[in-house]
């Protein structure tokens, strides 16, 4: 039987598209949250566990974790009420195959490459817009300036 390892790529498109444009924009805030909730899983998959549980303050760290849910291929459900200041969220492994397979990279490190290769083709494609101005010919010297410079004040008498 052959490994199938999903690449960092397909396992990013896992995640709705609105959740992937919050980690586009990705606030330095959220990081600890997403890092350790990645540390978490890691535990959880070295240990050969099926779940995960923990609590959660707001639903938007709520949606945070259902992003990081889908990017390894996990489930995710919330116990709770928008209502209750904390919310359990518990993640679980959908099937044996997935909670056995290592992560290739962590979605941190895979949007940290995404914000990187933006930046590189945002700068080439403002090198192709702007290109560089060529230098005009060699300056006039002085002596010839000066005779230009009078031929014109007699043609404009």
């Amino acid at each position: 039987m052959v490994d199938t390892q999903p690449d960092p790529a397909a396992m990013y498109k896992r995640i709705d598209r609105r959740i992937r444009a919050v980690f586009k924009k990705r606030n330095m805030v959220d990081c600890p949250f997403v890092q350790d909730l990645e540390d978490q899983i890691d535990e959880m998959r070295r240990s050969q566990g099926t779940s995960l549980e923990l609590s959660v303050e707001s639903s938007y760290h709520r949606l945070l974790a259902r992003g990081v849910a889908q990017y390894y291929g996990l489930k995710m459900t919330s116990n709770g009420d928008d209502e209750s200041e904390a919310v359990t969220v518990v993640i679980s492994v959908k099937d044996s195959d997935e909670q056995s397979r290592p992560s290739p990279m962590r979605l941190l490190a895979y949007i940290d490459g995404l914000g990187a290769v933006q930046h590189f083709v945002s700068q080439q494609s403002t090198e192709k817009q702007d290109p560089p101005r060529r230098r005009s010919r060699k300056k006039k010297s002085g002596a010839d300036l000066s005779i230009r410079l009078s031929s014109l004040k007699v043609n404009a008498t």
